[in-house]
């Protein structure tokens, strides 16, 4: 298969959209894709070639005055988990 033109995205919404509308493929965690697949908006391909993963995790040493920007990403993280 060969696309007729690129879309390259890291937002999530944007790439779940395209991919409803029927513009290409989305990689993207198990987790955020499933409610799309048990309505039938989208279709599971090469799950023999696909790692399970639910979703991102974070793991750094405190949660007692993180640095700003690792407070920023993890605010950011949420954020994009909360949709």
């Amino acid at each position: 298969m060969a696309p007729e033109g690129p879309l390259i995205s890291s937002n999530l919404a944007l790439m779940m959209e395209a991919a409803v509308a029927g513009l290409g493929f989305a990689a993207v965690f198990d987790g955020y894709v499933q409610p799309y697949l048990e309505r039938g908006d989208l279709v599971e391909v090469l799950a023999d070639w696909s790692e399970t993963f639910d979703e991102p995790y974070l793991y750094y040493p405190s949660r007692r005055i993180p640095p700003s920007p690792l407070r920023a990403f993890v605010d950011f993280v949420q954020a994009q988990r909360r949709g």
